[in-house]
């Protein structure tokens, strides 16, 4: 585990609220409205997921930022999925917006046993290609509200070919007000492994 503080540098402004910028800071407190740098992980091998485990309960809201590609040879993208606390029951919903190219798509998934909230780029895509993105989760160590994430993602497997370009937002609810103290990210599919040099960090919100 790694730890280190950020804090609020300034703000821009691009299609919605203000997104901070964030620089490097040293120990102590995050400071009012900054960042606090939890946990981060590389793979140096495949692996069949992220696991980020005794998350404290003293932040805010988490952001999950990551960049990751699936190991299967066949793909050029894939979903990537997370739970919350090892839960594996039918306990999670989500709605995807996106647009494939020029191609707009949106639909939602109910019951489901893991929450989709990213792309991931595949072998066959463009080499060091990785899908990109980050994910909320606000007030994540509440137990009186059920946890809601949301989603940001960019994916372009195939660089000069627009049609393999997707970009969207994911929102999704975990059926619970459990405060949220462990996430496993790994492949929507179950079965294909992550890429070595995916990487997913964790910062707390305060």
């Amino acid at each position: 585990m790694f730890s280190s503080t950020f804090t609020r540098h300034r703000t821009c402004r691009a299609r919605g609220p203000r997104v901070p910028i964030i620089s490097g800071g040293g120990g102590g407190g995050g400071g009012s409205g900054g960042l606090t740098k939890i946990t981060s992980t590389t793979l140096a091998a495949p692996a069949a997921s992220i696991a980020l485990s005794s998350i404290p309960g003293t932040y805010s809201a988490l952001m999950l930022v990551w960049a990751l590609r699936s190991a299967v040879v066949a793909e050029t993208g894939s979903g990537t999925s997370i739970r919350f606390n090892a839960d594996t029951g039918a306990n999670y919903n989500y709605q995807h917006n996106w647009g494939a190219s020029s191609t707009p798509s949106s639909g939602g998934t109910a019951g489901a046993t893991s929450l989709q909230v990213f792309v991931e780029t595949g072998p066959s895509a463009t080499a060091n290609m990785f899908g990109t993105g980050h994910t909320i989760i606000p007030f994540y160590a509440d137990t009186t509200r059920l946890k809601t994430a949301i989603s940001t993602f960019a994916l372009h497997p195939t660089i000069g070919s627009t049609t393999s370009y997707i970009a969207g937002d994911i929102t999704g609810v975990w059926n619970s007000t459990s405060a949220i103290n462990a996430i496993t990210v790994f492949a929507s599919d179950l079965t294909s492994n992550l890429a070595t040099g995916c990487q997913v960090v964790l910062y707390g919100l305060t």
